[in-house]
């Protein structure tokens, strides 16, 4: 003899209990979805507040600054020395032309950060002959690190934002070529990390004995105004972008969430709702 379960199934009771799993698992996942979403926010826009500030600070300090300015002449440079492929010369000269920046230093940083290889990937992820990071390259308009020309294009336009941004000091240009402004602002000058103070040692002797130091004091009677910046530097927007999506994705890294499992989160939600509350 058969028997079937039907007659004795609460079929009402069974659908409340399915209801209450569904909407207990519903709920944690908003409850996860929300918190992602608020301590990925909350790293953008603290990321975003110290930004604004190292911006003001930075734009004080070109008012009201003494600043040394470190010049140079190549007549004693290695610089003659340097082994790269002809074609190298064109790009360097276009780069030196665009950005305003001395030829010999950008030879000098491309000895220094690959030896003039376009393949060079660093353990850090930099790229190409000027090593750069490709948040760095993505927010300079560099599409292809690899190639020659635009990596040098790019790596002429990062040391000249440096440039602008401690009133052509060499020194500190090339500090925080290698080691961010962000260390440069934090220890007062070169930072005093090895590789960095090894790096600035190196391409300053790359470009000769022939240095001269000058000393250039603002006028502290000039009205404060942003006419008065000068060069102050002032990050573009795509530069912005870039570093905030460097911030979002890192705090997701952290945090071991990925587009996929946001998707899955996302779809999830969508589910209960047309389930229960269309």
């Amino acid at each position: 003899m058969s028997i079937s379960i039907v007659p004795y199934l609460d079929y009402d009771l069974v659908k409340q209990q399915l209801k209450a799993a569904r909407t207990a698992e519903y709920n944690k996942t908003l409850a996860d979805f929300n918190y992602i979403l608020t301590t990925a926010s909350n790293a953008v826009n603290n990321y975003k507040k110290n930004l604004e500030t190292t911006t003001k600070a930075d734009n004080n300090s070109a008012l009201n600054t003494s600043t040394t300015t470190v010049t140079y002449s190549s007549g004693n440079s290695k610089v003659g020395s340097f082994k790269y492929p002809s074609e190298y010369e064109k790009y360097f000269e276009e780069a030196s032309r665009t950005y305003n920046v001395d030829i010999n230093l950008l030879k000098c940083i491309a000895k220094a950060e690959s030896d003039f290889n376009p393949k060079c990937v660093s353990g850090a992820g930099a790229v190409g002959i000027m090593q750069l990071m490709p948040a760095t390259a993505k927010s300079l308009g560099v599409s292809n690190s690899y190639d020659p020309r635009e990596n040098i294009m790019g790596g002429a336009k990062y040391i000249a934002d440096k440039l602008a941004l401690y009133n052509g000091n060499v020194s500190l240009a090339l500090a925080a070529y290698n080691a961010g402004s962000g260390n440069v602002k934090k220890y007062g000058g070169i930072p005093p990390f090895k590789e960095t103070q090894n790096y600035v040692k190196k391409i300053l002797n790359y470009l000769g004995d022939d240095m001269k130091t000058t000393t250039t004091i603002s006028d502290d009677k000039q009205p404060k105004t942003s006419a008065n910046i000068g060069t102050a530097y002032k990050k573009s927007e795509e530069e912005i972008n870039a570093e905030l999506n460097n911030v979002l994705n890192s705090t997701l890294a952290k945090m071991n969430v990925t587009k996929a499992s946001l998707d899955e989160m996302m779809e999830a939600l969508k589910a209960y709702k047309k389930d229960y509350e269309a």
